[in-house]
């Protein structure tokens, strides 16, 4: 599964508009990627639409 795919799986279960700490937590709460990795990956989402 893409990463972006996780991520807005993660957004659309937290709803509302989540931080990048609370979508990093909720996707990954293991730590499987970093904080910049996730922010930069919902900064690309955003842009998108």
């Amino acid at each position: 599964m893409p990463v972006e795919w996780e991520i807005m799986e993660a957004i659309w279960e937290i709803g509302g508009a989540p931080s990048v700490r609370e979508v990093l937590e909720h996707a990954f709460p293991n730590g499987e990627k970093a904080y910049t990795t996730v922010q930069t990956i919902m900064k690309t989402l955003e842009k998108k639409g």
